[in-house]
């Protein structure tokens, strides 16, 4: 089953791990002396990659996920909440659609009790056998088209990006439906397999033939299915003879506003199909415009109905009650920028071209230290740090959540995007790279920093979905560290210093750009200057890490340590970190990412990764939820989450939330998660808050 894209492997004891062998993402479950056999998957309303069945009378989950209750024919019974613990159902068949790291469905012939205490979930039954379907997640692109550096064939290749997507209808909002298009590589002639299709869909995007125009429309002509084709100005024509000129006269603007009204409408319009949500931005919506929209009428539309139809929106009201897009990433036009198009769709990244002021020498460090704060105390610096070597960028501040920059030299308020981070994302194919726990490495290379080495180990927590196994090594030589590289782990956490020529070791530096076999996954370089050392990290074979742009001081980088590997522990991706990072630290911006942005290290425990923000007022208490989107995980752009504070209303993911409660369902709230929260601007854990 592990070439499937799924695995049902059998532990110790009475667990089951459910593994997505695709985005390494699993969880577990456990059962009363279960026997798993496989099934066919043919019995599921939705579609799974593979199913088995479990002769069982329980199953336990160690966590609350979300879960939609559906009968036979698919419609929801029920939406489980926290308000109401147990749920009983009579005999028939029912599917319970589990949320889960995996998306899962279990199919249950004949009476059950559903109960969720929010720390753990049960499934009792009579004795029978239940299925049990999971779906692997595509997270990376399956073919590859050629292209040259022509405008005209990166139109034509675009135009095979829609076929990614696994329907035209308002449910493709829902990341789990967002296939990866193909691969691009710059080549010296157009070449596309035979294997891929364009969508039909009637829908066509008319775009100048210059490279910035047509990088700008990608995200756009994956989401609507759409063709490519050139033309004096930038239109968007239906099959049944709609034409719409957009009034922007910038294209990436443009863009931006067709693509945020067609996604976020159709958010509003699936709430009338498969999942009736009570949702927050629908209510928001409808308060704030004057025009009663025919829901239903506009999800039974065929696609080019519908897209005309949304056309209509008053696009000033739905961004005021909308989230921004979840990413923006600025390109330098070239190959890097056409081959990083099919990793930036899936999330509905906008696509800036642009030429942003670079800096070097004396003026970079000018320019980089205003932009942060002023180090304080003793520094991890080993060299000079603003040379005439390195290139700044001073990439623009966006609404997005994560920036990106996706060009030559080092981002100031971005993540630097390099393309082998997405591309060294690796399936599992076989149970020996199919570990039930993480392996995080600590090296610390300075005595003097040792309090970060302690304190690390004591962050990086062990759960009881999946355990880590932590190696702590200090003084490691260059052999050594060659070696532990070599060998592999999840997670590297390095503490010393760096400089243009390696990683500093007793006897010497290391360049991570000679490697010759680099297995770690992600890594923390938490040393001054260590961003070109990352960048060989993740050109030799690594995901992506955190790194720095210059100099920190001991004490805020202990700081900078041990929130990230938190955040990690917590299922955080790499560019939150970056993100949180900068609003909570002192000198967060003198750490950046650098490789794939969304690589994570577990799965949240919790839903979606989300912060925090807690205000005092008087008696009561201002609740601010602050929610991310995820890494290799369903938690994207369109995902819906139910905060426990008020599981009536559905919220979309990037979004955020405020309530205003009292200290009793403040604490409740607070005790279902283990994630870092933000009081009156300082961030720790809720456990260690003292109240006033």
């Amino acid at each position: 089953m592990a070439d499937s894209g799924v695995e049902f492997d059998k532990l110790d004891g009475n667990e089951i791990a459910i593994r997505d062998t695709v985005s390494h993402q699993q969880y577990v479950i456990s059962t009363v002396a279960g026997t798993i056999t496989p099934a066919a998957c043919k019995s599921f309303p939705a579609p799974i990659t593979e199913a088995v069945h479990l002769d069982t009378e329980i199953i336990r989950m160690a966590q609350s996920y979300g879960v939609n209750i559906r009968d036979k024919s698919g419609e929801i019974r029920e939406r489980p909440n926290a308000k109401q613990e147990r749920y009983a159902f009579d005999s028939g068949v029912h599917f319970i659609e589990i949320d889960a790291p995996v998306k899962t469905y279990i199919r249950v012939e004949g009476p059950f009790e559903y109960a969720d205490n929010n720390t753990e979930t049960r499934i009792k039954c009579e004795k029978a056998q239940l299925t049990i379907g999971a779906r692997a997640w595509q997270c990376y692109p399956q073919e590859t088209i050629t292209v040259t550096e022509s405008p005209h064939d990166l139109m034509e290749a675009l135009s095979y990006f829609g076929d990614a997507m696994t329907t035209a209808s308002p449910e493709r909002a829902f990341p789990t439906l967002r296939g990866y298009p193909p691969a691009l590589r710059v080549g010296n002639s157009l070449s596309i397999p035979s294997s891929l299709s364009k969508a039909e869909a009637g829908v066509t995007l008319t775009v100048p033939p210059e490279l910035p125009a047509v990088l700008s429309v990608a995200p756009l002509a994956y989401y609507l299915l759409a063709r490519v084709k050139p033309g004096e100005q930038f239109t968007l024509q239906t099959a049944d003879g709609f034409t719409y000129t957009p009034p922007e006269d910038d294209i990436s603007t443009a863009v931006q506003s067709l693509l945020q009204t067609c996604f976020y409408m159709d958010c509003l319009v699936r709430t009338e199909g498969l999942y009736p949500f009570n949702l927050h931005h629908r209510n928001a919506f409808d308060a704030a415009t004057e025009r009663e929209w025919q829901y239903e009428h506009l999800y039974e539309q065929s696609h080019q109905e519908r897209l005309q139809s949304y056309l209509e929106a008053d696009t000033e009201q739905l961004s005021e009650v909308m989230p921004a897009l979840p990413l923006t990433a600025f390109v330098e036009p070239g190959s890097t920028a056409v081959e990083a198009l099919p990793y930036l769709a899936p999330e509905l990244g906008l696509i800036k071209p642009a030429d942003p002021p670079r800096y070097s020498g004396d003026e970079a460090r000018e320019k980089v230290l205003s932009a942060f704060s002023q180090n304080a105390g003793k520094s991890r610096s080993t060299s000079l740090v603003f040379d005439d070597r390195a290139k700044y960028i001073d990439v623009p501040k966006t609404e997005s959540q994560q920036t990106l920059w996706i060009g030559a030299g080092i981002p100031l308020n971005a993540a630097a995007v390099v393309l082998d981070g997405y591309r060294n994302q690796r399936p599992i194919t076989g149970e020996a790279d199919s570990p039930t726990r993480l392996t995080v490495t600590v090296v610390c290379n300075e005595a003097s920093m040792d309090k970060e080495l302690a304190e690390v180990q004591e962050i990086i927590d062990p759960r009881d979905d999946l355990p880590f196994a932590i190696d702590a090594q200090s003084g490691v030589t260059t052999r050594e560290l060659r070696q532990l590289i070599a060998e592999g782990t999840n997670y590297l956490h390095f503490i010393g210093h760096a400089t243009s020529e390696g990683l500093e070791c007793p006897d010497g530096n290391l360049d991570t750009e000679t490697l010759q076999q680099n297995e770690v996954e992600m890594f923390f370089l938490n040393a001054c200057q260590s961003f070109k050392q990352g960048e060989g990290l993740v050109e030799t074979g690594s995901l992506g890490g955190v790194v720095t742009h210059g100099d920190v001081s001991n004490k805020y980088a202990l700081e900078a340590g041990g929130l990230v590997c938190q955040l990690l522990n917590d299922g955080f991706p790499l560019g939150v970190c970056q993100e949180i990072l900068r609003q909570t630290t002192p000198i967060g911006g003198q750490y950046t990412v650098v490789g794939n942005h969304g690589a994570i290290l577990a799965h949240p425990k919790d839903g979606p990764p989300h912060l925090d923000y807690i205000e005092e007022r008087g008696d009561d208490y201002r609740l601010t939820i602050e929610t991310y989107t995820g890494g290799f995980s369903q938690y994207k752009a369109g995902s819906v989450i139910v905060h426990r504070v008020d599981p009536e209303e559905g919220y979309l993911a990037p979004s955020t939330a405020a309530f205003n409660v009292d200290r009793e369902t403040l604490d409740d709230t607070l005790s279902a998660v283990d994630t870092p929260v933000v009081v009156d601007g300082q961030l720790q854990q809720h456990e260690a808050i003292e109240w006033s």
